[in-house]
């Protein structure tokens, strides 16, 4: 005989599908979580166009993607927030320092800026190359790079007053509305503990002792780049290979001067109160240099 199933036995149901369920908890969670990687995973190896992992306002993210831009190659932009297990996952890189511009391209993760470039480089859509023959591009990134880790470390190494990090907390990477309801003490504070991490992220890469032989070094630098363009005439768009056009070269100075002389063309979200801080008297000598900055990114 069939037994009927009581409408008096549902709750009881209930119950005994609650207990199964509290006692599983951990293993259904797990599970849940296990097979969401697994899809993300799958998703991101099987991608129609590369994505790139990157933060908006770091220099270094910012001159891949005018570089793409450049280049005519179809990208995909994810910006990397504080809790960057999406990043993580897509790239399989679970410890260590995560630093971004990351792209990833069919079964592949390219994690320096200069790769990423190259890559794009060898699959240009336009006929300009960005790496023309016989120019030391790499000199000038290498350049760059020292400028933008200057300017960083110089900006991490010491104290600002208030308004400097109440400044930077109105510019959080956060959606607007959510940024509106955070008191300003509180965006403030989220500020300075972002300076403060990246302090301790990249001690390594800076000597706060040593800030004014690098000085002395990022003169030397821009000296070198005035004496390039004072070769060329003024009436002209001048780039570092005057013969070539624009290059990787004027891309990679141009976005590190950002950091010295910022302007509203290139995105400095929370940095912007740091970008050009106590570098009056630098924008001053290589005013000319700055110009030149502002013509290249029109």
């Amino acid at each position: 005989m069939t037994s009927r199933h009581s409408a008096l036995d549902i709750p009881r149901d209930f119950a005994r599908m609650d207990r199964i369920m509290q006692r599983n908890a951990s293993s259904i969670v797990l599970f849940g979580a296990a097979i969401s990687c697994i899809v993300a995973l799958f998703r991101a190896r099987r991608r129609e166009r590369p994505i790139l992992y990157s933060l908006f306002f770091s220099p270094w993210s910012i001159k891949v993607k005018w570089a793409l831009e450049v280049l005519g190659v179809p990208y995909e932009v994810k910006e990397k927030t504080p809790l960057d297990w999406p990043v993580r996952l897509a790239t399989g890189k679970w410890t260590g320092r995560l630093t971004v511009p990351i792209l990833a391209v069919d079964s592949k993760i390219i994690d320096q800026s200069w790769d990423i470039v190259r890559w794009a480089e060898s699959r240009r859509a336009s006929g300009h190359s960005l790496f023309p023959a016989g120019c030391d591009i790499a000199k000038w990134d290498a350049h760059a790079t020292f400028i933008m880790q200057f300017c960083r470390g110089s900006g991490c190494s010491k104290e600002h007053p208030p308004e400097v990090y109440r400044h930077m907390g109105q510019n959080l990477p956060l959606p607007g509305p959510i940024l509106n309801l955070m008191p300003s003490s509180m965006t403030a504070s989220i500020a300075k503990n972002i300076l403060t991490n990246l302090k301790g992220k990249y001690s390594d890469l800076y000597d706060p002792a040593a800030l004014d032989s690098s000085l002395q070094q990022v003169k030397a630098i821009l000296s070198e780049l005035r004496g390039i363009l004072s070769k060329q005439s003024s009436s002209n768009k001048q780039y570092i290979f005057s013969d070539h056009g624009l290059s990787y070269a004027d891309i990679a100075m141009a976005t590190a001067l950002n950091c010295i002389h910022p302007i509203d063309s290139i995105p400095a979200g929370p940095l912007v109160a740091l970008f050009g801080r106590g570098y009056d008297e630098l924008r001053q000598e290589f005013a000319d240099v700055c110009t030149w900055q502002e013509h290249i990114v029109i």
